[in-house]
């Protein structure tokens, strides 16, 4: 879902939003960044 809130995400998965962000955070930590951008631009090369 590009671009997509947690708000936005947790509906269409049809989850609380704070699973969402559970889900999101652990991501986040285990790709050692800290922002949805910086996983993008580690994703990509930056």
């Amino acid at each position: 879902m590009r671009g997509a809130s947690n708000e936005e995400i947790a509906a269409a998965w049809h989850r609380s939003i704070s699973v969402v962000e559970l889900h999101v955070s652990s991501v986040l930590r285990k790709a050692g960044v800290g922002s949805r951008t910086e996983l993008v631009s580690r994703c990509l090369g930056g």
